[in-house]
């Protein structure tokens, strides 16, 4: 038996993702996806471990989450954003002036059903996050329309 707050017909329209990295260092290009290998949740199957992206099975109010860290000393500053086809809805940056510098971005938007979410490199050339349990990318659906 189901708790009242979560009637059956909600399963139906359950969409999660959770993904990480399993190697220390993710190289991601210029304007590139940070793809991250591992899915420690995908329910709806939306997360694609071989791209980064996330194609939303069905249209609603979307909450999407990364976290992710610097992984160089140079003191350069990384940037990144969550895209929904092609265009930044929420972004942050990692200040290089330390090691080990962390960042987190939140988004919460409407996304139709086959658009294209994914976390994305937004500095101004190639970087290495640091991967492991330090950068992640996740997003559940709040409400289907």
């Amino acid at each position: 038996m189901l708790p009242p707050f979560l009637p059956s017909a909600s399963l139906e329209k359950t969409v999660a993702f959770y993904a990480g990295n399993s190697n220390d260092k993710i190289p991601t290009a210029l304007s590139g996806t940070v793809i991250l290998d591992t899915a420690f949740t995908n329910v709806g199957n939306g997360y694609d471990t071989s791209t980064g992206v996330f194609t939303a099975p069905v249209s609603g109010l979307y909450d999407f989450q990364a976290v992710f860290m610097q992984r160089e000393f140079s003191g350069n500053d990384i940037y990144a954003a969550i895209y929904i086809n092609e265009r930044a809805v929420a972004g942050g940056v990692a200040d290089g002036n330390g090691a080990w510098d962390q960042a987190s971005i939140r988004a919460i938007v409407h996304v139709t059903a086959g658009q294209k979410v994914a976390l994305k490199n937004k500095s101004n050339r190639a970087v290495n996050f640091y991967g492991h349990e330090y950068t992640r990318f996740s997003g559940f659906l709040i409400k289907a329309d």
